[in-house]
């Protein structure tokens, strides 16, 4: 989840939106970031999982986020994975990542 296209892996992102500049693009990364549209999710159940070790979406996307939904009072929850990617691999991670997910489903459906 690409939040702020400012504090993104560059050459990813320029080569889609072009440079974060008025003189360029700046209005369309104002646009596609959420942090434009996060009073839409205050009250919405969200579960932000993170890769702090993460690349290709730099872990303070998902800090600035979490920031931002708590200034308002969301009860998001967030959970980051130190030394992980962007994948979250091995074994022990993805079942622990699973059980979460499952545990947050199940108390939003019930």
């Amino acid at each position: 989840m690409l939040l702020n296209n400012e504090v993104s892996d560059s050459i990813y992102t320029e080569k889609y939106m072009g440079f974060p500049t008025a003189e360029d693009n700046l209005l369309g990364y104002e646009n596609t970031s959420i942090l434009s549209h996060v009073e839409n999710l205050k009250n919405a159940s969200l579960l932000v999982i993170h890769g702090m070790s993460d690349d290709n979406v730099h872990f303070e996307n998902s800090a600035e986020l979490i920031y931002k939904l708590g200034e308002m009072g969301s009860h998001s929850q967030f959970l980051a994975y130190p030394f992980k990617n962007h994948a979250l691999y091995g074994k022990e991670t993805r079942k622990a990542l699973y059980d979460v997910i499952g545990r947050f489903l199940t108390d939003f459906y019930h």
